[in-house]
C-alpha cells in the first residue's frame, strides 16, 4: 500500500512498473489525480469516480469520469440474487498489491477466467 501523503507514489509506482500501469482508479481528487496521470502508460486509462477528467484525455490516454450513485434498495435486491444462486460471483484470483507485477503477468497469459484482486491492506 501506497500513503500519497507519505511519499511520492509517482515515483513508488515508476520504479515498480517503469512504462506504466495500464489503468488507475481515481478517487481521490485535486492535485494526486493530476499526478495519477504521470503512471499510466502510453494507451492506458484513468477512470475517475470523484470529478469529471474530460480536459485529461488526450490521444494516449483515455480519460473517464463515472458517477456512483448508492442505491440500498438495488444492493439489497442484487444480494438477494447471490444468496438464492440466481447470479454466481465469478472466479476470484487475489494478489497482495507487492505483486502487482506477477498478476500482470498471469493476464497476460490469456487464460485468465474471473477476476483479479489486488489486496490493499491498511
Amino acid at each position: 500500500m501506497i500513503d500519497y501523503n507519505k511519499v511520492n507514489f509517482v515515483d513508488v509506482i515508476r520504479k515498480a512498473e517503469p512504462e506504466g500501469i495500464d489503468l488507475v482508479f481515481a478517487t481521490v481528487g485535486g492535485e494526486t489525480l493530476q499526478q495519477s496521470t504521470k503512471v499510466i502508460k502510453n494507451k492506458g486509462a484513468l477512470v475517475s469516480i470523484v470529478e469529471p477528467v474530460d480536459h485529461l484525455q488526450t490521444p494516449q490516454l483515455r480519460a473517464l469520469y463515472h458517477f456512483v450513485e448508492p442505491n440500498a434498495k438495488q444492493l439489497s435486491e442484487i444480494g438477494a440474487l447471490f444468496d438464492k444462486k440466481v447470479l454466481i460471483p465469478p472466479n476470484l484470483a487475489e494478489y497482495p498489491f507487492e505483486k502487482i507485477s506477477e498478476a500482470l503477468k498471469f493476464i497476460q497469459k490469456g487464460h485468465t477466467k474471473g477476476k483479479i484482486v489486488l489486496k490493499i491492506l491498511a
